[in-house]
């Protein structure tokens, strides 16, 4: 009679795990590849961003594009992400494929003995539609 109920036991957590297994994998096959066509112009950003200076964090991030869109976001567990709704895909220019919009990062670094003491730097950046999804990964690095 043990034996008789190890053995169900064991065929009903296998059972379990072989249909877990199987809705997993069915999901994954038939769910819809997320892509960014050319005529959906979100685009999120996400990355970390640091302070050189001793004893500083970063405060916030804050983006201002050259076609007037802005983002701003706090940094949570060390990242960033902000969304941005105004960025071209591929095109053909005279000057070539044009893919993205230029513009500029500024990270708000803030002492962590004394919070009233901030200091800001910016970088270059080019915000661009990926490939395959809506998600660039765009690490700042420290100032």
């Amino acid at each position: 009679m043990g034996i008789r109920g190890k053995h169900r036991k064991t065929h009903r957590v296998r059972n379990m795990i072989v249909a877990g297994a199987a809705t997993a994998l069915a999901g994954g096959v038939m769910a819809p590849a997320a892509h960014a066509w050319d005529n959906d112009p979100n685009v999120t950003v996400k990355g970390g961003a640091g302070c050189k200076q001793l004893f500083y964090k970063v405060a916030f991030v804050q983006f201002h594009l050259f076609n007037g869109e802005n983002a701003q976001s706090a940094l949570v567990q060390g990242y960033y992400k902000v969304d941005f709704h105004n960025i071209p895909g591929s095109t053909v220019t005279n000057a070539g494929t044009f893919n993205g919009v230029g513009g500029n990062a500024v990270v708000y670094c803030q002492s962590v003995l004394n919070p009233a003491s901030i200091y800001a730097w910016a970088r270059s950046v080019t915000i661009q539609r990926p490939r395959i999804g809506n998600i660039q990964s765009l690490n700042l690095g420290g100032g």
